[in-house]
């Protein structure tokens, strides 16, 4: 029997994505930039998200594969950004900087999260977005979940009041 960590998860949401690239939208983010010059980066990274989830498998993480076939968000690889899950059935949704970012939300994952597992609430801070207050999800901030502390940089993705609020 493999032993659970709170900090390991025993599943993961992935995307696989079919339009991965550059995202004109979020140029002011220092890692995009490696990617524009990328030759087949789309290619590459449905590769590799397909190989990932089959080892990952492979090593008794249950892998719940979505297929990311919207052009509009060539982002879509990274849910993490937009939607976390946190102990005691709480899913969490959040604000996110970019226009074509909160095209990522998928109600199709949520209601899978609540199908399989024991979803008490989903907190969605999402609606502050259009107070240009934002909180890009475990892309902006590192959970400890043992101490129950969150850590981030203030920045445009990182409002210091929704982190609090979080």
């Amino acid at each position: 029997m493999q032993k659970t960590s709170i900090q390991a998860p025993s599943s993961i949401v992935m995307i696989r994505p079919h339009h991965f690239a550059f995202n004109t939208e979020t140029g002011d983010n220092a890692f995009q930039s490696v990617f524009a010059t990328v030759d087949n980066i789309a290619g590459r990274a449905h590769s590799e998200i397909s190989r990932a989830a089959e080892i990952l498998s492979g090593h008794g993480v249950k892998v719940h594969v979505f297929e990311g076939e919207n052009p509009r968000t060539p982002d879509g690889v990274f849910p993490n950004n937009w939607f976390s899950t946190h102990a005691g059935g709480h899913v969490a949704m959040y604000p996110m900087k970019a226009p074509n970012r909160r095209l990522e939300r998928r109600l199709d994952i949520v209601e899978m999260l609540k199908r399989e597992y024991r979803v008490q609430d989903v907190i969605d801070y999402s609606g502050l977005e259009q107070d240009g207050s934002f909180l890009e999800g475990t892309g902006a901030m590192v959970i400890d979940h043992l101490d129950r502390v969150a850590y981030a940089v203030e920045s445009d993705r990182t409002s210091p009041i929704l982190l609090e609020r979080f």
